[in-house]
């Protein structure tokens, strides 16, 4: 069975690919940037949930299975 272009670019992501980790997350950041400012209630601090959720998510890469929603993966770290 042949990978999807996601399955791929989390395959390599977990590898160190800094910008397939880029392509995996890039549908999502808006969206999760209009999150975090509704949690925080500034433009500021939901900036800096967004860095520490993305980092939060880069180092848990490792443990991230190939069927898991990147979606729900990004909600919840």
């Amino acid at each position: 069975m042949e990978m999807s272009a996601e399955e791929n670019a989390l395959s390599a992501a977990q590898n160190g690919d800094a910008e397939a980790f880029q392509r995996l997350i890039a549908p999502y950041l808006r969206e999760l940037r209009t999150y975090c400012y509704q949690m925080a209630g500034s433009i500021h601090d939901a900036d800096d949930l967004m860095q520490e959720t993305l980092l939060r998510v880069w180092k848990g890469l490792p443990g991230l299975e190939q069927r898991s929603n990147i979606r729900t993966w990004l909600y919840r770290s």
